[in-house]
């Protein structure tokens, strides 16, 4: 897709596991360390409170830059951050595919399949909690997977709103799905959605198409698996 993430997102696959990012990430710094890339990972005790645990690795840009590109792009002491999320929360219904990576080296990575990942979307969409800061990427992922014609996985959209929203899944249905899209592209602060994509996609004609008369069109587009 075309749009910058700033993040990489990963989920447990097991209830009651006791993550702690502090297993992984010594393994991380000498992975990267290994291509002659200078990195640090930061942390805060609040990092690993609530649902979300997260780290930021800090890279220095100079040293991706000779590394990939074999240039001198950057000052020696710019460096690129990226935040590693991890939601501690166990959702049932997920779906999984295996997917091989070719750089840098070739390896595996279990990912939640398509659909998974558009009703994960789609739950964000309806229930995430954006204080005076909406995320407008939410729906520029929610349209490129429409694009895509992506059915959704409602049983795992059932229980990642579940969850959320602390109510019985059985009581959440195709309708009342649409329903919760509804009023919330009814609701929504269209400039704060343009504010935020803006600086993470390129195509400004793609940026301009999301608006209220499109998202709601496209609620009567979504479907289930």
């Amino acid at each position: 897709m075309q749009r910058f993430s700033e993040d990489l997102d990963f989920n447990i696959t097991e209830s009651e596991t006791d993550f702690s990012w502090n297993d992984y990430t010594g393994e991380c710094i000498a992975t990267l360390e290994s291509y002659g890339l200078e990195a640090e990972i930061t942390s805060k005790p609040e990092y690993d409170t609530g649902e979300i645990r997260r780290r930021y690795i800090k890279i220095a840009c100079a040293e991706l830059a000779r590394e990939y590109f074999n240039k001198d792009m950057f000052h020696k002491d710019k460096k690129v951050t990226i935040k590693l999320e991890v939601s501690t929360w166990h959702k049932e219904g997920a779906n999984y595919s295996i997917e091989l990576l070719n750089a840098p080296t070739l390896s595996s990575v279990k990912c939640h399949d398509m659909p998974t990942l558009f009703a994960g979307k789609l739950s964000a969409v309806i229930n995430r909690s954006w204080g005076n800061r909406t995320k407008g990427r939410d729906f520029y992922d929610y349209v490129y997977y429409i694009s895509l014609g992506i059915k959704y996985n409602l049983n795992y959209i059932k229980h990642s709103l579940a969850l959320s929203m602390n109510i019985d899944p059985e009581t959440i249905t195709e309708n009342t799905i649409k329903q919760w899209l509804k009023e919330r592209f009814e609701t929504v602060n269209y400039e704060q959605i343009m504010a935020d994509i803006n600086p993470f996609v390129l195509d400004g004609n793609t940026i301009q198409a999301i608006n209220k008369d499109l998202l709601l069109a496209s609620i009567d587009k979504i479907q289930c698996e």
